[in-house]
Order: C-alpha cells, then sequence, then structure tokens
C-alpha cells in the first residue's frame, strides 16, 4: 500500500474510531512509546448491563513481548474500578492458541455458551469471561 492509500486508511479507520466512541466503545493504541501504534485493545458493552467484552490485536513483530498480555489488564482493571463492570469477554477462535494462552493467564475461563461468528471471521469464537474479584455469578 503506497503512502497515500495508508495515509487516507488511517484517516478512515480513526474516523470510524471516534464515531464507535458514541457507543461506548473504547478503542486504543498498544505502545511502547505513547506514539507509535503496536497494536489495539477495545473495550466494548455488551447488551447485558455490567458486561463488556474486549478485543485485541498486536503485530507480529510484536508478539511475545508481554505487550497484549499488559494491555488486557490494564483495560480489565478500567473497567472494572472505573466503569464498574461486573464481567469481561473474550471471543476467541480455538485455534488461536496464543490469545487462548493469554486468556488462561489473565484469569479468563472458557464458558459453555456456543460458540458464535463474527462478520468477516474465518473461525468459530469461543466465549472467554473473568468475572471481578469478589462476585459469585
Amino acid at each position: 500500500m503506497d503512502r497515500r492509500r495508508r495515509a487516507l486508511h488511517g484517516r478512515t479507520y480513526l474516523a470510524r474510531a471516534r464515531e464507535r466512541r458514541a457507543d461506548g466503545r473504547i478503542q486504543l493504541a498498544i505502545t511502547t512509546d505513547g506514539h507509535q501504534p503496536l497494536g489495539e485493545i477495545l473495550l466494548f458493552p455488551t447488551q447485558t448491563p455490567g458486561e463488556a467484552e474486549l478485543a485485541y490485536a498486536i503485530g507480529a513483530r510484536h508478539r511475545r513481548q508481554r505487550l497484549t498480555a499488559r494491555a488486557v489488564q490494564l483495560i480489565t482493571d478500567y473497567a472494572y474500578y472505573t466503569l464498574h463492570m461486573q464481567r469481561i469477554l473474550l471471543r476467541i477462535a480455538e485455534a488461536n492458541t496464543a490469545s487462548v494462552a493469554l486468556a488462561r493467564a489473565a484469569g479468563f475461563h472458557l464458558t459453555d455458551a456456543a460458540p458464535t461468528t463474527r462478520e468477516g471471521a474465518r473461525d468459530e469464537l469461543l466465549t472467554w469471561q473473568h468475572r471481578r474479584v469478589g462476585t459469585d455469578q
């Protein structure tokens, strides 16, 4: 992709992210210096009160540096202690072993919910949940 097309793509992406803020969606860059995006993390409310879903992506060159694990921990804490959520969800393809390992390490547990699909996704997604400490649901 040439420089002009990348710039247009970037502006379009940022405009869409700004629009989604109105729906309560949080979309943040994962960085090490506060400037250069290495990935992103998203948090958005579900239809269930007190529940949010998170999603993330990290550039291939930046994997295995615990950047995503740290971002998941930070946004999970933010969801609980600032937004007062009670439950956080992740949806992960079973074959995505790196994300499954991250989910387990971050304290998420696989639920018995039926697999779901997403527009554009190749695989069915399994639902993982994290519950705020002190809740028994």
